[in-house]
């Protein structure tokens, strides 16, 4: 079966790059848990591995396509990883830098310890510095995922996703942010034409970069209608851009012009139907809010209208048909939760008591 030891001496010339390490004591590599080890930060923190044994899986025992830790990994062939070919010593690997763009990914979270994993996995092997800023009531192990993902995590108060976000764009470090949600994926395409970016002029000649986000829902991917291709600017230059909009329909306000990019950002926000009903009447209420504040007024035909367009619009002029039964759950969904939206005023100018039953007299 075979083993990889590495005494301390050895592992000490690895300073400056990262691998996937366990620490085990005569572990099987088959059996091997897959707990990352980033070791220069743990060269860096005085670690003494003296007594420890780190197992380092091949790339025939982890395999390169669903390995959860593939920016880790000694033997993936994930671009800015170490590579090697069989575990007969050290000697044998061929190691290559790790190349870090001076990005600061910046995240906010809730109780996201089912999905946070795969989004950090997605830039943490290509980004120089993630931020999570976690609500404070938060206990279900986010704060351990993000933290062995390199992540530094600040807790904070809940304060609205528009100004929390912005708290955690203010603990950013790097020349250039890239904000990313806890249900998000940067795709290897996308994460390849960030790379270009930066390698050509499109990092001076621009203040950002924006690309399509695509959802993932009733088990497959939406590639028309409304949903998509839903572009996103979430790469700019650090000072340049701020969270804005409006509490419900947050969006970066760059000062400077945009790239678009080639790639789509994952998104995978709603796992069932029921999550995503639960969502318009979150929504509802955050919008009457704001129509009271504006001291709106209400008629009924642009109601109708606008619920109609809304799914003419999404099943029809943008395809949303092409995507099977999904595309006609969204568009339909879609029309119903403007109805519901644009009906919440008439139940606020209408919401008197019902009459008293009238009297009986004996």
């Amino acid at each position: 079966m075979g083993y990889l030891k590495l005494e301390a001496g050895k592992l000490r010339e690895l300073a400056g790059w990262k691998a996937c390490a366990t620490a085990l004591s005569n572990t099987p590599l088959r059996h091997c848990t897959h707990r990352p080890t980033s070791l220069p930060a743990r060269f860096e923190r005085g670690e003494n591995f003296t007594k420890k044994n780190l197992c380092i899986e091949p790339q025939n025992r982890v395999g390169t396509a669903r390995c959860p830790y593939q920016e880790f990994c000694l033997f993936s062939p994930a671009p800015g990883c170490l590579t090697g070919s069989n575990t007969r010593g050290a000697s044998s690997l061929a190691f290559q830098p790790v190349d870090k763009l001076p990005i600061t990914v910046s995240m906010i979270s809730g109780a996201e310890a089912g999905r946070i994993g795969r989004a950090l996995e997605s830039v943490a092997a290509w980004t120089s510095e993630i931020v999570v800023v976690l609500n404070e009531e938060v206990r279900d192990g986010t704060e351990e995922i993000a933290k062995r993902h390199g992540a530094r995590v600040v807790r904070e108060k809940w304060h609205g996703f528009r100004d929390q976000k912005n708290i955690a764009l203010g603990l950013a470090n790097e020349a250039w942010v890239l904000c990313l949600d806890a249900d998000e994926e940067v795709s290897p395409e996308l994460r390849e034409s960030i790379r270009a970016f930066f390698k050509s002029d499109g990092c001076k000649k621009y203040a950002g970069a924006y690309f399509a986000r695509k959802v993932w829902f009733l088990g497959r991917w939406i590639k028309h209608g409304d949903w998509y291709p839903d572009y996103s600017l979430r790469l700019f230059r650090r000072g340049e851009g701020r969270w804005g909009g409006s509490p419900e329909h947050d969006k970066i306000e760059l000062n400077g012009p945009a790239e678009k990019l080639r790639g789509d950002l994952h998104h995978y926000t709603n796992p069932t139907i029921n999550s995503y009903v639960q969502k318009i009447n979150y929504f509802s209420d955050i919008f009457l809010q704001r129509q009271l504040e504006a001291k709106k007024r209400w008629f009924a035909a642009a109601v109708v209208l606008r619920s109609g367009w809304r799914f003419l619009r999404g099943y029809v002029l943008r395809l949303g048909f092409l995507d099977g039964f999904p595309g006609f759950f969204i568009a339909a969904s879609t029309a119903y939760s403007t109805l519901v939206r644009h009906s919440r005023l008439y139940e606020h100018l209408h919401s008197d008591a019902p009459p008293c039953p009238p009297r009986k007299f004996h």
